[in-house]
């Protein structure tokens, strides 16, 4: 018969990083800005200000979709 708390060890995996991981997630810098930053960006409904960002931080320009794709 195994103990109460070596039964618990196996079957309770240990725990790497007890921040969550939505919250490292949303914290995770990508290009610059972080998830939420993006996240926050997309949900503006400033579309003067998406355009700006995007293009100062991927070099997206708006352009014609016929000249885009030849």
């Amino acid at each position: 018969m195994i103990s109460k708390a070596l039964a618990r060890s196996i079957s309770t995996p240990p725990r790497q990083n007890s921040t969550p991981l939505k919250t490292r997630v949303m914290a995770t810098e990508v290009n610059g800005t972080t998830v939420r930053g993006w996240e926050r960006l997309f949900r503006s409904k400033d579309d003067a200000h998406i355009k700006r960002i995007l293009e100062e931080r991927l070099g997206v320009t708006e352009g014609d979709a016929d000249e885009l794709l030849e």
